[in-house]
C-alpha cells in the first residue's frame, strides 16, 4: 500500500487544543480508492471516529490531535485534486447539519477559487520571471553577440586593407560558426591570390620573352621586308628588261620574218639569175667559137673576140660565184642574201 501524507496550509483553533499547523502528516490509509473517490467529488462526513466504522489506522492518525469529529470535502480544480478541506470537532461528537455541509462546500468552492487565481498568479509570475531571465539570458547573448560581431567586424575591415593574414576569433554560437567559415574564406583566398601572383609573375615572364621574340621576329620581317623589297626592284626591273627584250625580239621576229621573206625572193631571184647566166654562158660559149672563127679575119674581130672573151670570162667568174653563191643560199638565205646585199 501506497503511503500518502502532505501538511496544514492552515487551520483556525483554540489555544487549549493541539495545533496541527505546518505539521508533515503521512497517511498510510489513504489509498488510491481514496484518492480516486475524492477527486470523484466524495465527502467523508465522520460524528464520532470513535464509535465510526473507520480504519484503524486512520482512527490512530487523528486521535493524536484530539479529533472526535471530521468533515472532509475535497478542494479540486478543473477536476484535478489540490487538497483537502477538514473540518474537525475536538471537545466531542458532532451531528454535522446540511447547511454546514453546504457552507463548507461554498467556503472549498471559493478556496478552489483561490487556490486556481493563485495558481494562476504563481505561474504568471514564473512565467513573468522566466521570461525576465529568458530575455536577461538574452540581452547577455546579444551583449555577448556584438562584441563577437564587433570583433569580427574588425577582422573583416583588415581583409578589407588586403591583410589576408588575418583571421577572426573562433567561439561558440553562431558568430563562431560564422568566423570559422570567414577563416575559411580568406584562406582560400590568399591562396587564390597566391597563385595569382605566381602566375602574373609567370606570365609577366613570359610576356617579357614574348616582348624580345617579338621584336626579334619584327626586326626578321623587317629585314625580309627589304630583302622583298629589294627583290621586287629587281623583280620590277626584270620585268621592264623583259618587257623590252619582248619588244626587241617582236622586232626581231619581224625583221626575221621580213629578212626571210626577202631572202625567199632573193632566192628565186638568183635562181632565175643563174639560168639566165648559164643561158647566157651557152650562149656566149656559141659566140666565142663563131668569134674565133672570124678572128683570123678581121683584126676588129679579133678585138671583139678578145673582149668578149674578157666578157666571157667575167661571165664564168660570175656564172661560178653565183653557183657556189646558190646552194649557200639555199642552206642559209639571212646570210646569202646579207652577203648578196653587200655585194
Amino acid at each position: 500500500m501506497r503511503a500518502y501524507g502532505g501538511a496544514i496550509a492552515a487551520e483556525s483553533v483554540l489555544a487549549d487544543w493541539v495545533s496541527m499547523l505546518n505539521q508533515a502528516i503521512t497517511d498510510p490509509c489513504f489509498a488510491n480508492d481514496y484518492t480516486e473517490a475524492y477527486r470523484g467529488g466524495r465527502i467523508h462526513i465522520v460524528e464520532d471516529i470513535q464509535a465510526a466504522d473507520i480504519h484503524p489506522c486512520y482512527r490512530q492518525e487523528l486521535e493524536p490531535y484530539q479529533i472526535r469529529a471530521n468533515l472532509v470535502i475535497p478542494i479540486l480544480m478543473r477536476e484535478q485534486l489540490l487538497g483537502l478541506f477538514c473540518i474537525h470537532q475536538c471537545d466531542g461528537p458532532r451531528a454535522w447539519q446540511e447547511d454546514e455541509i453546504a457552507f463548507a462546500q461554498q467556503v472549498v468552492v471559493q478556496l478552489g477559487y483561490a487556490l486556481e487565481q493563485a495558481k494562476l498568479l504563481r505561474d504568471q509570475n514564473d512565467a513573468r520571471q522566466a521570461a525576465e531571465a529568458a530575455s536577461e539570458q538574452q540581452r547577455k547573448q546579444n551583449e555577448a553577440l556584438q562584441i563577437q560581431l564587433i570583433e569580427l567586424l574588425s577582422d573583416v575591415e583588415n581583409v578589407a586593407d588586403g591583410d589576408l593574414t588575418a583571421r577572426a576569433n573562433v567561439s561558440e554560437g553562431a558568430i563562431g560558426t560564422v568566423a570559422d567559415f570567414f577563416n575559411s574564406i580568406v584562406e582560400s583566398l590568399r591562396q587564390v591570390v597566391t597563385q595569382v601572383k605566381d602566375s602574373t609573375l609567370q606570365v609577366n615572364q613570359s610576356v617579357n620573352e614574348s616582348d624580345i621574340n617579338i621584336r626579334q621576329l619584327t626586326q626578321e620581317a623587317l629585314r625580309q621586308s627589304e630583302q622583298i623589297t629589294s627583290a621586287l626592284g629587281s623583280v620590277e626591273q626584270m620585268t621592264r628588261s623583259i618587257q623590252s627584250v619582248a619588244g626587241s625580239a617582236s622586232q626581231a621576229a619581224l625583221v626575221s620574218q621580213s629578212a626571210a621573206d626577202t631572202a625567199v625572193a632573193g632566192g628565186l631571184s638568183m635562181d632565175r639569175t643563174v639560168d639566165n647566166i648559164l643561158t647566157l654562158r651557152e650562149t656566149i660559149g656559141e659566140t666565142a667559137k663563131k668569134a674565133k672563127r672570124l678572128g683570123e679575119s678581121s683584126q676588129q674581130i679579133s678585138k671583139v673576140v678578145y673582149l668578149i672573151n674578157q666578157i666571157a670570162m667575167q661571165t664564168n667568174l660570175l656564172a661560178i660565184n653565183a653557183g657556189i653563191e646558190a646552194p649557200r643560199g639555199r642552206r642559209r638565205p639571212g646570210l646569202c642574201r646579207g652577203g648578196r646585199r653587200g655585194g
